[in-house]
């Protein structure tokens, strides 16, 4: 049986081929060897993309909030996609919208691709497209040269090279005299840069299904065939030195990290598919309105992340429950806003229709006492909707002396990247007017 590439969304439920279930909104249909080795994955651990869960009597898979691409020991490759893909958009279009979150994250290789380059990209199915992205920056380092630095050597040769080592020599050449046992320094590729590499072209060989990236795999194994592959890929990362003469292999070192992570999941402990990367999309969406509001704020504002110098207790004089609001702004170094980013859909135009769950509303009145004594805005960030495209204030915080501070859900919207109708963006631009 020929393997198969399936594309799912987040929170779907996944039931195998040939059961009773029928084709529905919020299911997806795949093969049986896949779903028995991804519910047998759960049996042993449990799974923080994965949880067991049913259908009527069917038992079936329900994904959690992450997003990105598994490969069973079986062969058949799950895609699975942000959820706004159930309102009608077509796989390529959140997979664009995927990498578009994912060039916010730091260190990621995503970040110097153009705009068109990813349209063009998001066309492939995920597993295949960093391959092709990893294979891409190999051979740009093939074509450029092997990194190569000079390695002291010690053995017993047949010609004298470099240094002899009398004390050696006399161990163990006194009765042949035709050996040298010798230090001398030998110049070669065998650094960890290149066992990174080698190690990823190892690992593209056997999880691609693409006959183009096999070949391209083997080529490039051939011309690092004397270069062992990485062993400890962790100290050889650890040991990576770039300097501008080394530079050019940086994109490759990068997504040679994501294919040996995908291939060493660290999801979970316990039997683990034969290849996962998975994206946190709660983390992917509070990177991307930060990386996107940074590019909003007026000149000389600041935005800071992940923000604890405030705490909810004092005991014995230490701070304690330290308070860690997703985002702080600031105008001349006073706090303005306070925004958290939830990776929710929400449906509606008021705040009741809205409804925030009652811990984040907690979460939120914790952060305007502790961050904003002078008043400000506090704000929700979601996704934007159809039925949620615009600003919703409606509601302020009581019981926080000598202050104002309003509470806000904004919409981000995920075709243009920005956060709209904010505030304190609203107010900067009428006071410049």
């Amino acid at each position: 049986m020929l393997n198969q590439h399936i594309v799912c969304f987040e929170h779907e439920q996944l039931y195998p081929a040939d059961s009773p279930v029928k084709p529905a909104s919020g299911l997806r249909e795949i093969p049986q060897a896949l779903f028995d080795e991804l519910f047998n994955h759960t049996l042993a651990q449990p799974q923080v993309w994965l949880v067991r869960d049913w259908h009527g009597k069917q038992a079936v898979l329900k994904t959690r909030q992450y997003v990105g691409v598994i490969q069973g020991n079986c062969g058949h490759v799950l895609e699975i996609l942000p959820k706004t893909g159930k309102a009608g958009h077509a796989p390529d279009e959140m997979r664009l919208m995927l990498l578009h979150m994912l060039q916010a994250l730091p260190d990621m290789p995503f970040k110097v691709l153009p705009r068109q380059a990813l349209v063009q990209l998001a066309k492939m199915p995920l597993l295949e497209l960093f391959i092709q992205q990893a294979l891409t920056g190999i051979l740009s380092v093939l074509q450029h040269g092997l990194k190569q630095h000079y390695r002291i050597q010690q053995d017993n040769l047949a010609v004298l090279r470099g240094r002899l080592l009398v004390q050696q020599q006399v161990r163990h050449n006194h009765s042949d005299q035709a050996r040298f046992f010798s230090e001398h320094e030998e110049y070669q590729a065998n650094c960890a840069e290149n066992r990174i590499l080698r190690l990823a072209l190892n690992i593209i060989l056997r999880i691609s299904h693409t006959a183009n990236h096999q070949h391209l795999a083997q080529a490039c194994i051939q011309r690092m065939a004397h270069i062992p592959a990485s062993g400890q890929p962790e100290q050889d990362f650890k040991a990576v030195r770039l300097d501008r003469n080394t530079q050019y292999y940086s994109s490759a070192l990068q997504w040679a990290r994501l294919i040996i992570s995908g291939f060493s999941p660290t999801i979970a402990q316990g039997p683990q598919p034969a290849f996962s990367l998975l994206f946190d999309m709660n983390k992917l969406f509070e990177n991307m309105v930060a990386c996107q509001l940074k590019k909003q704020l007026p000149l000389g504002w600041q935005l800071k992340k992940q923000q604890k110098t405030a705490a909810l207790l004092q005991v014995n004089n230490q701070p304690q429950q330290k308070l860690q609001p997703d985002l702080l702004v600031l105008d001349e170094q006073q706090p303005i806003a306070v925004l958290d980013s939830k990776w929710k859909n929400k449906n509606g135009t008021t705040f009741s229709q809205l409804k925030p769950d009652e811990h984040e509303l907690y979460q939120m009145f914790a952060y305007a006492a502790a961050y904003l004594p002078k008043g400000g805005s506090v704000c929700l960030v979601y996704p934007k909707t159809a039925q949620f495209s615009r600003s919703v204030e409606q509601a302020m915080f009581q019981h926080i002396r000598d202050a104002e501070v309003h509470l806000w859900l904004l919409p981000f919207c995920l075709q243009r990247f920005e956060l709209v109708d904010a505030p304190f963006l609203l107010s900067a631009t009428t006071n410049q007017h």
